[in-house]
């Protein structure tokens, strides 16, 4: 204030309610005060979808809807996967989406037991556990991928050979309410076909 300076807050998860199941649950709901601050005295509030908007309408009346967008310089347009057999299945995410992961896992073991050689299903990131049931594959990630976005997406374009579904499950919950189609975004960027929960975020 003493500067003449504008304070503009970008909010992307309600991080003024984490649930106490989540992952990130010790470290994330101590911060709400400050969240809440920074809510307060903010010249302008950005969040990312109308659902976010929404649960902070008591507070931000005023918050502006910036939806989230890839951008597009970098993610160079796909060729077709290298080969077509077998099936290249990609489930990915942060590791704080393992109660969605578990929404679809006992049909993942079941696509593996039935089809066996002719798909390959590929977990990155998602969940923390290191048990995953047979024939799911956790790929592990460089360096470069983990330290930033364009990364991340430069070592997910290089992966040989590519994939072929990509699935995005995500529990109907109040704070899953909040977030963002970010992840069908990056599949269709990839030139996959998307295979997503029946919720409101990804209609």
């Amino acid at each position: 204030r003493h500067t003449g300076a504008r304070l503009v807050y970008d909010l992307d998860d309600d991080l003024l309610d984490i649930p106490r199941g989540h992952p990130d649950a010790k470290i994330l709901r101590p911060r709400a005060k400050t969240v809440r601050r920074m809510l307060d005295v903010a010249d302008t509030v950005w969040v990312s979808t109308d659902g976010l908007a929404e649960r902070l309408g008591a507070i931000r009346p005023d918050a502006v809807v910036l939806q989230n967008g890839l951008d597009e310089r970098i993610w160079i347009p796909p060729g077709p996967p290298a080969q077509d057999h077998p099936v290249r299945i990609l489930c990915m995410g942060t590791a704080t989406h393992g109660d969605d992961f578990a929404l679809i896992e006992p049909a993942l073991v079941r696509l593996k037991a039935e089809y066996d050689h002719r798909i390959n299903i590929n977990i990155v990131g998602v969940t923390m556990r290191h048990d995953l049931p047979f024939g799911l594959d956790r790929i592990g990630m460089g360096p470069s991928a983990t330290r930033s976005y364009p990364g991340f997406v430069n070592w997910l374009r290089g992966v040989e050979p590519g994939w072929h579904i990509g699935l995005a499950p995500l529990l109907d919950t109040p704070f899953n309410r909040s977030k963002s189609a970010i992840k069908a975004m990056d599949y269709a960027a990839l030139g996959l076909a998307v295979l997503a929960s029946d919720t409101p975020v990804y209609r």
